[in-house]
């Protein structure tokens, strides 16, 4: 009898320890993308949402095209990106939040809220678009005058735009370049303008229709009294520096006193 139990306690003890060490992969590994449903979608979303700490997170610069600002942020699971959020300010008309969620590389789910100012008031807004197969099964939208009544209304089944997630697509693209500083968003430096309380670094695209970008700097370093002192030695040069982003404006993280001015160079 001990020969017949003894296996099966060394199966058991082997099925515990091979659990995820981390809440997340629970949540990832659980279903696969085309099996989830509408409610299961809503699930794995709120899921990536109260875990997000436990992601790996990149951020872009705040951008600015125009009168517009946006900036990108890409949490991701081992390597994978789960959610990409993109924020977008229109100086007073409007504020736009809008997260994509994704599975095993599939976007699963598209949430946006906005603020709209109106002559009558501000508007808000929040739209769901769940995807299954790179298709929009369902999409839906609920309005109020005030967040807190927001959060109190019912959501109103959309019609199903006839063009489906393609806009998505090329949105998380476009979010993806943003992250990395590439093609539209890849900016160089153009002049630091020098004050007493923060100076700016101002950055200037590298293509002719891109965006621009200014960092914030609020504690100086060995780099920045080089780009005061000797600007032209850093013209036009892509610049290797650190920021976070605070009430949409990206402000400067100093680096080690260790480290030199010529380490902001991106050789």
């Amino acid at each position: 009898m001990k020969a017949i139990y003894l296996p099966l306690l060394l199966l058991l003890l082997y099925s515990c320890n091979q659990k995820p060490k981390h809440p997340q992969a629970t949540l990832i590994n659980q279903r696969t993308a085309a099996a989830m449903s509408e409610q299961d979608i809503l699930q794995y979303a709120d899921s990536l949402d109260a875990n997000a700490k436990g992601l790996e997170k990149q951020i872009s610069l705040v951008y600015q095209i125009g009168e517009g600002l946006m900036y990108a942020e890409q949490y991701s699971w081992n390597g994978s990106p789960v959610i990409f959020t993109e924020y977008i300010s229109n100086e007073s008309l409007s504020n736009s939040t809008r997260k994509y969620y994704l599975k095993n590389d599939s976007l699963v789910l598209v949430k946006e809220n906005s603020i709209l100012d109106k002559e009558n008031g501000k508007k808000y807004e929040e739209s769901r678009a769940y995807i299954r197969n790179n298709i929009i099964f369902k999409k839906e939208m609920r309005t109020a005058a005030t967040a807190i009544a927001l959060k109190a209304s019912s959501y109103t089944t959309l019609q199903i735009p006839p063009k489906n997630n393609v806009a998505f697509a090329d949105n998380i693209l476009q979010l993806k370049d943003a992250i990395n500083a590439s093609n539209k968003f890849e900016v160089l430096f153009d002049n630091i303008i020098p004050a007493e309380a923060e100076s700016r670094i101002v950055l200037k695209s590298k293509l002719p229709d891109g965006y621009q970008a200014a960092v914030m700097v609020n504690d100086t370093d060995l780099f920045i009294d080089s780009l005061i002192n000797r600007p032209s030695l850093f013209k036009d040069k892509k610049l290797n520096i650190k920021w976070q982003v605070i009430d949409r404006e990206a402000i400067y993280v100093p680096v080690a006193a260790s480290i030199t001015s010529a380490r902001g160079l991106n050789k």
